[in-house]
C-alpha cells in the first residue's frame, strides 16, 4: 500500500489583513499625480495604478511596500514622491539585498531623475557612513 499524501498546507495570506484603502479625497487631491510623474520624469505614458497608488500612500505617511516584477516600474514608485515640491525634503529608506543593486539605483535616482541619493553598506567605513548620516544632503 502506497504511503498516504500528505495534505497541503492551509492557505497562507501574505500581506496586512486590512489592506490600506486610499481615500477618494486623497484621490483626487492627488489627481494630477500620474501626469505630473509623466512630465516630471520624461515617462511616455502616465503612471501605471500600482505606482501611483505606492506613490500616495508614502504621500500620506505609510510604510509601502511594493512587490512587482523586474522592470515592471519600482523605482518610479520611490522617485515619484519627489515630484511633489512639498515632498522634496523627504527621507526615504529603500533596502536592496545586493550591492551592485545599490549602486545601480543610487546612479538612477542621482542621474536619471536628479533625486540626492545614498548607498549606504558594508562598502563605506565608520568615518564616511558617520558624516553621511550627519550631513544628510540626500534623499534615498
Amino acid at each position: 500500500m502506497p504511503p498516504k499524501r500528505k495534505q497541503p498546507p492551509p492557505e497562507t495570506t501574505y500581506g496586512p489583513t486590512t489592506p490600506i484603502t486610499i481615500a477618494e479625497s486623497d484621490r483626487q487631491e492627488y489627481g494630477q499625480l500620474p501626469t505630473l510623474l509623466r512630465k516630471r520624469f520624461g515617462l511616455p505614458k502616465d503612471a501605471r495604478p500600482f505606482q501611483v497608488d505606492g506613490v500616495i500612500c508614502q504621500l500620506l505617511g505609510y510604510d509601502t511596500v511594493i512587490h512587482a516584477g523586474t522592470g515592471s516600474g519600482k523605482t518610479l514608485v520611490a522617485a515619484g514622491v519627489y515630484a511633489l515640491d512639498k515632498a522634496r525634503q523627504r527621507l526615504t529608506v529603500l533596502v536592496s539585498p545586493l550591492i551592485s543593486l545599490q549602486e545601480d539605483m543610487m546612479s538612477t535616482f542621482n542621474n536619471k531623475y536628479g533625486i540626492p541619493a545614498i548607498a549606504i553598506n558594508s562598502i563605506m567605513d565608520g568615518q564616511n557612513l558617520s558624516t553621511a548620516i550627519r550631513v544628510r544632503d540626500w534623499n534615498l
